[in-house]
């Protein structure tokens, strides 16, 4: 008889640990799955940008200068059609005269010179 006895009171143990991991996983679902899933971040921020001012990127020249005289200088390029080197004579604005050789972008960097020296008091 104390075995049927024990055996139904471990039934009845049985049957309370039973509703109580029922009740347990019911009542803790949240911690649970926040144990198991880590939070995830918010899709959207909200960042503060102060403006500032952009500097200007330094400009790189496309050619080395070889001759540079006050107002008039001669630049060394590569002609972008041929791909022959050519001599430009320029002021580095809008004015500019390209040459097939060294010798008569000199020639026309010393005109350049003399009128520019002329008309200048």
């Amino acid at each position: 008889m104390a075995d049927s006895t024990t055996e139904a009171i471990d039934r009845i143990f049985d049957l309370v640990d039973k509703g109580a991991d029922a009740a347990e996983r019911v009542l803790n679902r949240g911690q649970r799955f926040a144990d198991q899933h880590p939070p995830r971040r918010a899709r959207h921020e909200v960042i503060t940008v102060e403006a500032t001012p952009k500097k200007p990127a330094p400009v790189k020249p496309s050619s080395t200068a070889i001759e540079r005289k006050p107002r008039f200088y001669i630049v060394e390029a590569a002609d972008p059609r041929s791909g022959h080197t050519i001599f430009v004579v320029t002021d580095g604005g809008s004015a500019r005269t390209e040459c097939s050789t060294r010798e008569f972008a000199s020639q026309i960097l010393r005109a350049l010179e003399k009128s520019s020296s002329r008309g200048t008091p």
